[in-house]
């Protein structure tokens, strides 16, 4: 597919059972999927479900994706009842089945606001919701690199109960707890930026996991990985509320060791984020959270402190070899028109 687009108009389903929904794509399950130059203008994708509901902005789901120069700037929204509900302001829900698959993710971005509700697992992202392998002998990789998502991400799970939530401020969770055989699959996100607040409640047992780039990325057999490497999370705050366990960071909420230290490099974060939980679940929009203490590190969970103005008017944080060295993706990014004070993909409308 390419040159494709939806303008306009809101995609809203409701209905009895599971729901796949997205702005240009539901449910894409079979073969691979190359879709170049494509974008969904859509104000509203809204799905609503008793089984698994998976919205996203551009598509609900999809086995072995290719995207390159994709868009969308739609509102998300997922509501469900007791299955596992996920929301993406790009994609909902990417799956890595067949051995040796390849999927990447490059040069697109997401600006829409995303909300997720229900009773079960609930994984949300600024840019995509979840990564899941579910065939446990495969190889392959999933890259997501020189992509952007604008938008606030808030998880709201009501109910009582040990499950767990997830939200990031790109990707909510990378979930691989199947073995492997060598050389394994690898899980990368670099060159990649997010800017919208982040805000998880839940009124369960179950642990919360909230990053700025990434919520959670859980990769536990020995010949499978992980990198997380020069990316900036720019959030004004990022907030958890739970009884459970809350994982919470400026770059990510947790990761298992198959995402090794030297894989977790030249990430930084803008100073003036909040980190705050609190041990309660509340509506009130005044609730005061505790502050959590910062790990000022580029190889940590927390990334490296610079100042708002290296993000914006010098945009040296993106041009120094030293910090995110984005300029060494040749042609991929432009400094010169930003948007909304940040970094632009050079070719793409809608920024």
């Amino acid at each position: 597919m390419k040159d494709s687009f939806y303008e306009q108009g809101s995609i809203i389903y409701s209905g009895i059972g599971s729901c796949y929904l997205g702005g240009v794509i539901g449910d894409k399950r079979a073969g691979e999927a190359i879709i170049t130059n494509t974008r969904s203008n859509a104000i509203l994708v809204s799905g609503t479900g008793t089984g698994s509901v998976y919205v996203g902005g551009f598509t609900g789901r999809m086995y072995r994706p290719n995207l390159f120069e994709c868009y969308a700037t739609s509102d998300v929204h997922a509501y469900g009842s007791n299955n596992i509900v996920s929301a993406g302001g790009f994609i909902c829900i990417l799956t890595i089945y067949d051995d040796g698959e390849v999927s990447l993710i490059s040069k697109c971005f997401a600006t829409g606001n995303v909300f997720a509700t229900g009773n079960n697992v609930i994984t949300a992202g600024g840019l995509l919701g979840r990564i899941v392998n579910i065939n446990n002998q495969n190889t392959g990789k999933v890259s997501i690199k020189n992509s952007y998502a604008f938008g606030n991400v808030l998880v709201d799970r009501s109910s009582s109960g040990g499950s767990s939530t997830f939200a990031g401020g790109l990707v909510g969770n990378i979930s691989d707890t199947e073995s492997s055989t060598l050389p394994g699959r690898h899980y990368e996100i670099n060159y990649c930026y997010a800017r919208g607040e982040i805000t998880v409640k839940s009124n369960g047992t179950g642990p919360v996991y909230a990053g700025g780039i990434i919520g959670y990325m859980n990769i536990t057999d020995d010949n499978n990985s992980g990198s997380i490497k020069n990316n900036a999370s720019l959030s004004k705050s990022i907030t958890a509320m739970g009884s459970g366990n809350l994982y919470i960071g400026r770059i990510y909420g947790e990761v298992t060791n198959r995402v090794p230290a030297a894989n977790r490099a030249s990430n930084y974060a803008v100073d003036t984020m909040f980190l705050g939980t609190a041990n309660v679940y509340s509506n009130n929009p005044y609730q005061v959270f505790t502050p959590v203490s910062i790990i000022n590190n580029a190889g940590d969970k927390d990334g490296q402190s610079l100042f708002t103005r290296q993000f914006t008017s010098s945009l040296s944080a993106w041009t120094d070899s030293t910090l995110l060295n984005f300029g060494s993706q040749t042609g991929v990014w432009n400094f010169s028109i930003v948007s909304r004070g940040y970094p632009t993909l050079n070719g793409l409308g809608g920024q």
